[in-house]
């Protein structure tokens, strides 16, 4: 069986002979053949990430949109045998429907095409079974399944759906619990950061979102970086080190306050407030409610998830792929090597606005590509960011620049 990981293993022979060709062909080409050479070599690279990984998620995301995992089953049949060929069927399907419902907005979910289980196995890639046990008649097991994304993706157009595919950048997560006016972050108890910690870890909710999230540690220098006052009060510098302690950019303040009224029913008031580079905003707010006989753990646990799915509600919302509008960007990539035209390639061809990058020039310090894309020119913009590639104008001209290495792509 194929291995989810095996594409990235296969590229690096390319790019050991992209630079071998570099380093010995210097002395026995002229640089106009050299340029050619590698020009060829630099499309038959373009078209193969181009085929496995134009929608794929890179390093930004542990979480591949096509890809799910912790399906559970416990079947029992006349052998064990059949129970697990029907716990793979079961599964199957579990994991169709829940990849359908993690790319599409929940208001369409009673839409989804119905489909049977021969029919869910066509659109199926590959499984792996991340546990099993057995007995002579029952078999338990646990799945990951990854599906065929250009199915998957013509399965949805066809039933007329709206979807996404794009992930989120990770963020960085404080739960801050509020209580009778005192607020706690890294003290217990803090059931709300608890609960957070128990949703991330062991729910199969989370691993089926659209957005990452890391809980701080709250390790000594957690401690010492940021306090439940400080992060309340939004404190700029302290929430930019404890975002950069982690290598994130964005950091959700999530304040969690706990009431009741004179008849003894709780409320749990929730308010995720935003912070990055570019300032703050209140993204969420809601109540929850419960009778005194709930449990206050059960009451923010089924908080937690409330919040999380709101959050990739509007994630989605905001970045629904739109097939009804095309574009192409005549794209100048300034580059010093080589490697800085495969990190740049790479980076854009994991878009999923971006449907292909052709490259029509090449010579020793720059490169013209044809960038075709799907949807509006902002929501090429905010999917470029994702990938730290800003979208700009300048004198009439586009120009895409790297943020992590400032190197720039002039488009026109």
């Amino acid at each position: 069986m194929t291995s989810i990981s095996d594409f990235e293993v296969n590229k690096l022979p390319i790019l050991i002979l992209i630079k071998n060709l570099v380093k010995y062909s210097k002395k026995f080409l002229t640089k106009t053949f050299l340029f050619f050479n590698i020009f060829l070599i630099l499309n038959i690279f373009s078209i193969i990430i181009n085929h496995n990984g134009v929608h794929a998620q890179g390093k930004m995301s542990s979480i591949d949109p096509f890809v799910i995992t912790g399906i559970k089953v416990d079947v029992t049949d006349k052998t064990a045998d059949l129970a697990r060929k029907k716990a793979l069927r079961i599964a199957e399907s579990q994991a169709f429907l829940a990849l359908l419902r993690r790319l599409t907005m929940r208001i369409d979910h009673d839409k989804l095409p119905v489909l049977s289980k021969d029919e869910i196995s066509g659109y199926l890639q590959e499984f792996n079974i991340l546990t099993e046990k057995n007995s002579k008649t029952r078999y338990i097991a646990e799945f990951l399944f990854k599906f065929k994304a250009n199915d998957i993706r013509l399965l949805l157009r066809d039933s007329e759906l709206d979807f996404t595919e794009t992930i989120s950048k990770t963020s960085l997560i404080l739960p801050v619990y509020s209580l009778a006016g005192a607020v706690a972050l890294w003290d217990n108890p803090n059931p709300w950061r608890e609960a957070w910690s128990n949703f991330i870890k062991n729910d199969n909710f989370y691993t089926q979102g659209l957005i990452p999230l890391v809980l701080a540690k709250g390790d000594l220098k957690d401690l010492a970086t940021i306090s439940a006052e400080v992060a309340v009060k939004g404190d700029k510098k302290s929430l930019i080190g404890i975002a950069n302690k982690y290598g994130i950019k964005t950091t959700l303040v999530a304040i969690g306050r706990l009431s009741f009224d004179p008849k003894g029913n709780r409320f749990f008031d929730v308010n995720i407030i935003k912070y990055n580079k570019k300032g703050s905003q209140s993204i969420l707010s809601h109540r929850e409610t419960s009778k005194k006989n709930i449990k206050i753990s059960e009451m923010i646990g089924a908080s937690v998830k409330r919040v999380y799915r709101e959050l990739n509600e509007t994630w989605k919302r905001s970045h629904l792929l739109q097939f009804d509008k095309t574009g192409v960007l005549g794209v100048s990539l300034p580059i010093k090597n080589l490697e800085d035209w495969v990190t740049v390639n790479r980076r854009i061809s994991r878009i999923p606005v971006v449907e292909k990058i052709q490259v029509v020039l090449f010579s020793k310090h720059l490169i013209r590509l044809k960038m075709q894309f799907i949807g509006h020119i902002s929501k090429l913009k905010s999917a470029l960011i994702l990938e730290d590639i800003k979208l700009s104008k300048k004198d009439g001209d586009w120009y895409i620049s790297s943020i992590k290495n400032d190197s720039e792509i002039k488009t026109k």
